[in-house]
């Protein structure tokens, strides 16, 4: 049996697995933006003149 047939026999599985992909990937994609924008330190002076 080849990919095609796999596809054509059970399409909802295949749309199943490409929408949880996407899910994944999206989800992956904003925790790491939202960490990367909060990672960044402060730059703190202080002045004990």
């Amino acid at each position: 049996m080849n990919v095609d047939q796999t596809i054509r026999s059970n399409p909802w599985k295949w749309t199943g697995i490409a929408t949880a992909a996407g899910l994944l990937l999206g989800l992956t994609g904003r925790i790491l933006r939202i960490r990367a924008k909060h990672a960044k330190p402060e730059l703190v002076i202080i002045d004990a003149t």
